[in-house]
């Protein structure tokens, strides 16, 4: 079990709050600053964002974004923050036109589980959907700094991204292990 003993906000961030957490484990073991970032808008369970697998005939929609962070262009499934008071699944046709111009009929989106993007740093829990028979509802268009492409392939084509590296952002590799080992 691990006690809380004293909580630091470090950085407020108009999305996240930076903390560093004095905690102390049952057997005695401490760490003074543990390093916690948590979203603002989250759940009890802290739920916090959505990733959706867009799929049109049998191939799957993914984005080719810069990430500034690790200084790499990669591809990655769309995704996004829940906002305040919105459903999870509202949240997901949200990103999914928003960052890809698809649409969705809610018949046709399947939850398929949750994910933990860094449960050693991140108070953030995202879910996990399927979005299958999805349509255009507008063309593509770069609204997101770092975003520069979205293309469909096949699922040869992304195990040979996988293998590649060139998808290598967590949740997008276990979205992609749903669909492929659970989704029905």
């Amino acid at each position: 079990m691990i006690t809380l003993k004293k909580r630091t906000l470090v950085f407020d961030h108009k999305l996240f709050d930076v903390f560093t957490d004095h905690i102390e484990s049952s057997d005695g073991q401490t760490i003074p600053d543990f390093l916690v970032v948590a979203p603002k808008n989250r759940s009890e369970k802290f739920l916090t964002g959505v990733n959706i697998l867009p799929v049109v005939d049998g191939k799957i929609g993914l984005l080719k974004i810069y990430r500034h962070p690790t200084q790499s262009l990669v591809w990655e499934t769309p995704r996004g923050f829940v906002e305040k008071g919105e459903k999870e699944e509202n949240a997901a046709l949200r990103e999914l036109e928003e960052e890809t111009g698809l649409g969705c009929d809610y018949k046709h989106l399947k939850h398929i589980g949750y994910a933990t993007p860094d449960s050693g740093i991140l108070a953030a829990r995202i879910t996990l959907f399927v979005a299958s028979k999805c349509f255009s509802k507008r063309k593509f268009e770069v609204n997101e700094i770092g975003h520069s492409d979205f293309k469909f392939f096949t699922i040869s084509e992304i195990d040979q991204l996988i293998q590649d590296g060139q998808i290598e952002e967590s949740i997008s590799l276990v979205l992609y292990y749903y669909y492929r080992n659970f989704f029905k």
